[in-house]
């Protein structure tokens, strides 16, 4: 057996005989491991008529509700709340909706409906890696944490919020070790409270940094 790393899409079939269910698998591998696996499922529906009246909910198999829209939404998901926000990107890529809508009887937009998908799924893949790479980069910073004084840098009291965007952590440089690592005549402590900002959830690396000095107000995580 062999795992793919990246995205895997398959159509899957209701008892309706029809493909109205998209299920996404993204698998996300860091330095050669794999580190997580998510899933999302996109269903085709029929919604509100354009008469103002609702239509019960059936699959697009059932041709009976004629003043109905058909509709791409999403229905499941297994993508970590907080720390990946779907219905910014559903929003982006299907309209104000977070729907699209789908005519299956009309081809002729067929490639244009399928740009949009693949957008919607690159884009969430995107935002999965660079999730994974913030709680990576977390869990980098413990593993250095260290409240031993000594020559040299050391860090301690790593927190972060629960979407892992918003990393802080306290940082000492000892003023007795120069740039090459040696020791020097000038004596204490550089200490800092740095705080790493990630306001774009689909870019890996920090979009800003907050940094203060010792005895300062430490940056809220929320």
């Amino acid at each position: 057996a062999h795992r793919l790393a990246g995205v895997s899409v398959l159509p899957f079939r209701k008892e309706s005989g029809a493909d109205d269910i998209l299920g996404v698998r993204f698998d996300v591998c860091l330095n050669g491991e794999f580190v997580a696996r998510y899933h999302v499922f996109f269903e085709i529906v029929l919604v509100l008529s354009n008469d103002g009246h609702q239509s019960p909910k059936k699959t697009v198999g059932d041709i009976s509700s004629q003043c109905s829209t058909a509709v791409l939404r999403l229905a499941q998901h297994t993508l970590p709340a907080p720390g990946i926000a779907v219905q910014p990107i559903l929003e982006k890529n299907f309209g104000p909706s977070g729907m699209l809508a789908v005519d299956v009887m009309d081809t002729s937009c067929k490639e244009a409906k399928l740009y949009d998908i693949r957008q919607c799924v690159g884009d969430i893949h995107d935002s999965c890696h660079a999730y994974a790479m913030r709680r990576e980069a977390c869990r980098y910073l413990r593993r250095k944490e260290s409240n031993k004084r000594g020559n040299g840098a050391r860090v301690w009291n790593v927190a972060h919020n629960d979407g892992y965007d918003r990393i802080s952590f306290d940082f000492c440089l000892d003023a007795n070790t120069s740039r090459n690592g040696s020791s020097s005549a000038a004596g204490g402590e550089i200490n800092l409270t740095i705080q790493l900002c990630y306001d774009e959830q689909s870019i890996a690396r920090p979009t800003s940094m907050g940094i203060k000095h010792d005895g300062d107000e430490v940056p809220d995580l929320d």
